[in-house]
Parts: structure tokens; sequence; C-alpha cells
């Protein structure tokens, strides 16, 4: 959803929310805005920005284009990379992708959030947690993912890869090897630098100065 939170010009916390959906478009029972393929202009989306004692009113364009150049790049190659700044909406970008695109992943899509993970050898369990499955008894674990995932057409996508991207490249890479029908989708502030990767920079959000407006 369009939500999160961001700085004004002098690093002062706002709040952004979204209050109005375009003319056009809806908002799906996962709380994602979507639109008809057709659509390739940039959509204008009415958000109200707080710093908890001005409210500001703001029109931001939420970029069809972009959506339409990451699934293009989806359909091309088995891992794309969605990188930019914190909080210009990789994240945002990635979900609405997902949801665009679920239709054609027959064993779903799956999110592994990694924001909150500190330990890098943890990659592989928060991968089996967010697929459901569990480590073997004398199995390593990476073997137990390639082995259930090799058969199955899946988009996985990897959120705030950047404090990990070794170990998110390693298991990534291994897991696209052994799993032809596998599709990897990431949020990072940098690429993850394997083959076959396809990056594209998400543009920043630009908020406006609530004591300006």
């Amino acid at each position: 959803t369009l939500s999160g939170s961001a700085t004004d010009a002098d690093n002062d916390p706002l709040t952004y929310r979204l209050i109005e959906a375009p003319q056009g478009m809806t908002i799906n029972a996962a709380g994602l805005l979507t639109w008809t393929p057709e659509r390739t202009q940039r959509a204008l989306v009415k958000i109200v920005v707080s710093d908890g004692q001005f409210n500001a009113y703001q029109y931001y364009t939420l970029g069809v284009r972009e959506m339409k150049e990451v699934k293009r790049l989806l359909s091309s190659s088995r891992l794309v990379s969605l990188t930019g700044s914190g909080g210009c909406g990789k994240t945002r970008l990635a979900l609405q992708v997902a949801g665009d695109v679920a239709a054609d992943y027959p064993d779903g899509v799956c999110l592994v959030e990694l924001a909150t993970l500190s330990d890098p050898v943890l990659v592989p369990q928060r991968i089996a947690s967010a697929l459901g499955l569990q480590q073997e008894p004398n199995r390593p674990l990476m073997e137990t993912l390639t082995d259930h995932l090799k058969a199955w057409t899946l988009l996985l996508i990897f959120d705030n890869c950047e404090h990990m991207i070794d170990a998110v490249a390693q298991s990534v890479e291994t897991l696209l090897h052994a799993c032809p029908n596998l599709h990897v989708l990431t949020t990072s502030r940098e690429a993850l630098g394997i083959a076959g990767e396809s990056a594209f920079r998400v543009p920043s959000l630009a908020l406006p100065d609530v004591r300006r407006l």
C-alpha cells in the first residue's frame, strides 16, 4: 500500500498515506492498486503528507511505465533486481508487479522478507519459513529447498537484501541453477551482481515540505 515514512529537507520525520485512488484504478483485496494493462501513462495518486502538526496534499505519479518495464524484464530474465535509495518505493513496485503477474506462476508468489534478519547464515531458513518448508534431519537445507522448488513454477520476492547481499546472491544463484521454472524478484540498494541478472533502478519518491505548501 502507499504508506510509510520519510524525512523533509531538515531531516524532520514525515508520514504519508494513500487517501485517493486515481480514476480507472481500484484497490484489490491485498491493498494494492490495480489497473488495466493498456494504461501506459503515469497515474496520479493523491497522498497526504504530515509532520504531526500540518498536513499537505500531493499528487504523486505512480510509475505505470516502470511497472510495464519490470514486467517486461521478468518475462525475459529469471532474476530481476529493483535497486534504488531507501524509501524510493522498491518494495511497493515489487508487490504491484507481483500482483499483476501472479497468474503466470501456478505455484504462487512468495515474499521473503529480510529487513529483520541480522545473520546472513539464516537466509536459507528465512526462505524455507516463507515457503512453509522445514529442514530435514541430516540434510542441508538448501538441498531440501532445491528439491521442492525444482518442479515449481514460482516467483520468489526477496525484499530488503542490501545488508546481506552476498548471502542472498549465493542462495539465489543456487536456486536458479537447480530450479528451471523459478523466477526471482529482489529489492535492494544494489544489485546482486550474479550472472543473468537484470537490474532496474527505481526513481526516488519526492515528498513535499509541508511548511512550504
